[in-house]
């Protein structure tokens, strides 16, 4: 009887062997059969440089083992036909998403040829916190040409891509130190044609930018000369020192002006307390007209007949 039990033991033994193994080779296999297939992608026909817009001719479908795909690969090419590289990418590499550049990025909102330019607005005067992307403004610029001021519409009708702040470093004006703090200044990147940038970059550069809203459908081209410092205050008497001190002042240095509003109450107050001089009439004579005596060499009569009556001449 013991020795009954103990080959029901053995066989049971056996029996889970056989099935265990049987077990393991089905699973091996189904490991193997999975490790190798392949998988449809989209890659590079070749090399495409970094910011390159795909098109069609450059990518194509290929078959490739699963375990050198990356994670994101495209397999649809109309998912990456438009988009632009993010970074370079060789021949018969995957295309996934991260080579390729968000589709809300700048570069795909610029139209063909033109061009983005980014300026910095005055925090205080700027309309950075009025305008919107898709506003229309004009650009005025600010010079300062020898001792003159002149400022000037250098663009008009100029579109509104974006507005932001960028970190600036600014000095310490309490103890006189050089260390950097953070300042954050307004800028608007505006879309203009590339002769346009040129300007737009030497107004930024050399003098002082302004934006100007327009009306949304305002699309009229406003022809505007300029103005001067001189033909802001206004025509002055050459002989009032007053006005000359004022005219010499008014194109200093900023760091180096004096109060503008007490020159212009002097030179308002020496203007009206200036008496005009007008020149002494000169006295004319008149001289007694002598009446002239005209002699009388005919006579005349009346003659009335009823209601009519008739002056005759009668000869001496």
């Amino acid at each position: 009887m013991a020795q009954l039990t103990r080959q029901k033991v053995i066989i049971a033994a056996l029996t889970l062997g056989v099935v265990s193994g049987v077990l393991m080779y089905v699973f091996l296999s189904g490991r193997i059969a999975q490790s190798n297939v392949n998988y449809n992608v989209v890659v590079a026909k070749r090399d495409i440089p970094k910011g390159t817009i795909l098109s069609t001719d450059m990518i194509q479908i290929k078959s490739l083992h699963r375990n050198i795909i990356p994670a994101g690969a495209a397999v649809n090419p109309a998912a990456v036909t438009g988009r632009a590289t993010r970074y370079k990418i060789l021949a018969g590499q995957p295309i996934s998403q991260d080579d390729l550049l968000p589709l809300d990025h700048l570069s795909y909102i610029i139209p063909p040829f033109m061009r983005a330019i980014s300026v910095g607005l005055d925090p205080v005067v700027g309309v950075a916190g009025f305008i919107r992307p898709g506003d229309h403004v004009d650009v005025i610029a600010t010079f300062t040409i020898g001792q003159g001021t002149i400022t000037k519409t250098i663009l008009q009708d100029v579109e509104l891509l974006a507005t932001g702040t960028q970190a600036t470093a600014r000095q310490s004006g309490n103890t006189g130190d050089d260390t950097a703090k953070s300042n954050n200044q307004p800028n608007a990147t505006l879309l203009v044609l590339p002769t346009q940038a040129e300007r737009l970059i030497l107004a930024d550069e050399k003098g002082k930018i302004r934006l100007a809203l327009r009306r949304a459908d305002d699309k009229a081209f406003a022809k505007t000369p300029g103005v001067t410092g001189r033909a802001v205050i206004g025509p002055v008497p050459p002989d009032a020192p007053e006005s000359q001190e004022l005219f010499s002042r008014m194109f200093q240095p900023v760091a180096s002006q004096p109060d503008i509003n007490s020159l212009l109450a002097k030179f308002r107050q020496s203007i009206a307390t200036r008496a005009p001089v007008y020149p002494k009439p000169t006295p004319v004579v008149q001289k007694p007209v002598e009446a002239v005596k005209v002699p009388v060499t005919e006579k005349h009569i009346q003659i009335i007949r009823g209601t009519k009556v008739e002056d005759v001449v009668v000869p001496e």
